[in-house]
This record gives C-alpha cells, structure tokens and sequence, in this order.
C-alpha cells in the first residue's frame, strides 16, 4: 500500500506525533490522512493537538484545491478557538470551562470561507463538512456538520454520536427511505449542510452534544471517505482488535482502500484515559 499522505496544514503538521501516554487532559490519541486509491489529492485536514484536548478532521469540497483550503481554515479556526480560553493547554483563571469553543469556530470559519468564496471566483462552492471533540473537564464535547462523524466504543458496543447531515438521512429520518437499502439511495453523498456553503434560507447551525466518557472509551472522529469503504461492523471488529489507537488507526486506513479506497480516508482515536490533573 502506498505511504499515507499527510495534509500538510498548520494544525496536522502538530497531529502526526502519537501520544502513547495519558496527557494532561487524560487522553492519548492519535490521527492520520491518506488520499485513497482514486483521488488524485487529498483534501483532509485534521488535528490531534493534546495540549489543547483538541482532536478535529474537516473534509473539504470544491475542486482546485479549494475543498482542501476550506477544510485547513477550518482547523485552523476552531484551533484558534480553543487558544483563545487555552493558551498554555487549560482554561484562563477564574473562567468557567467553555463549551461552546468548537462551535464559535466552525461558526467563524464558516464566514471566513463564504466571503473567500465571494471574493474570488475560482472558489465557488467551496466548503468543507467537520467533526470535532474538546476535553472539557471530565466531560467531552461533540460538534459537527456534514457528513463527518463522531463515535464512541464503549466495552464492546460502538455508537454513533452524531447524525449526519445529508440527503439519505434526512429520507430516513422522514421515513422516506429504508436505512437497511441505503447503499441503494440514488444520491448516497450529497450532503444537506456544510461548513463555508451558504444556503439564503437557512441560518448555518452547528450540531453539538455532550459526553461523559468512562475510563477505556474509545472516540472515533473520521471522514466520509472511512466510513463509505467500512460499515458498523467493520470498524467495531477493527477497534476491538487492535486497541492502541496507533495501530488501529493505521488498521482503519488500510481497510478503507483494501475496500477500494474511493476518498480521501482520515481518522482520529482518542481514548479516554482518566480525568486530568
């Protein structure tokens, strides 16, 4: 299999250093980005920064390396975010842990990339989905939009903890659509929200939950690009068989394009290792 290619942003420059021991936020974590068998590039970006108990991964859409512009800024931004409250990795004196951090910067990114796109031309359309956790105290918060997801394995059961934002969902949920003849959806990738794409009736929302993770929880932060090539069963199999999350990680890549490798494929594993200090 080829190496995996590695977006090189500004945030995953920091993300490809395996953090085999608890950090100051009680996780170790690990990610990384291939291009797939098919795409001629990669427009993944991701973050695994421990210091900040930041771990992202935005999937970026467009062409002519817009997608992978959109997807960077978005990282970027939410990394941003988080310095801002956590500038030497934990909240400033005398303020409240804030829960709201991703989503004020999948917020700001979103009209960074809506006036890049207005301004110049060659980026129209461009925009990127997103997926996100931050350590917050002994909880973890959950934002996304798209069709990024986030899950959680727990013992032996492996949840989805985000809904995705998409065509085939959106029939699913109406009981339009059967989820078990999914694969059969005449349009499986079009996606209903994305960060950067303005829709002029719709104010943009960001999706966001809170966690209480117990010691041995596994979070799963990926693309579309993984989780199209694996189904459920698949990714339990793997996380269960391999559990230090560089190795699993690795595992999941390299099934995604033994299963044709149609995407860009990126993966981020946190496990939760105990409340930090």
């Amino acid at each position: 299999m080829p190496a995996p290619h590695v977006c090189e942003t500004s945030a995953s420059r920091e993300s490809r250093v395996a953090a085999r021991q608890p950090e100051r936020f009680g996780v170790e974590a690990f990610g990384n980005t291939h291009r797939g068998l098919v795409r001629p590039g990669n427009e993944d970006s991701f973050a695994v920064l421990h210091h900040l108990g930041l771990f992202v991964v935005a999937d970026g859409m467009g062409g002519h390396a817009a997608g992978e512009v959109a997807s960077r800024l978005t990282v970027d931004c939410v990394r941003e975010a988080v310095e801002a409250t956590r500038p030497s990795g934990r909240e400033r004196p005398g303020r409240a842990p804030n829960t709201h951090l991703l989503v004020a910067g999948i917020q700001r990114a979103h009209g960074r990339i809506a006036e890049i796109a207005r301004r110049d031309a060659t980026k129209k359309g461009m925009g990127t989905t997103v997926a996100g956790l931050l350590v917050v105290e002994d909880r973890v918060l959950i934002a996304h939009v798209g069709d990024s997801r986030v899950y959680r394995l727990r013992g032996r059961q492996l949840v989805q903890l985000t809904e995705d934002h998409s065509l085939l969902n959106a029939f699913i949920q109406a009981g339009r659509w059967d989820p078990s003849k999914a694969d059969a959806f005449p349009q499986p990738h079009v996606i209903t929200r994305a960060v950067g794409v303005i829709d002029p009736d719709e104010d943009f929302q960001v999706d966001s939950r809170l966690d209480a993770p117990l010691p041995g929880d596994v979070y799963l932060i990926c693309s579309d690009g993984l989780t199209n090539m694996l189904d459920h069963t698949s990714l339990a199999s793997i996380l269960l068989k391999y559990p230090d999350v560089t190795q699993a990680t690795t595992r999941l890549i390299e099934a995604a394009n033994e299963r044709g490798g149609t995407d860009n494929i990126t993966a981020v594993l946190v496990r939760w290792v105990g409340a930090h200090d």
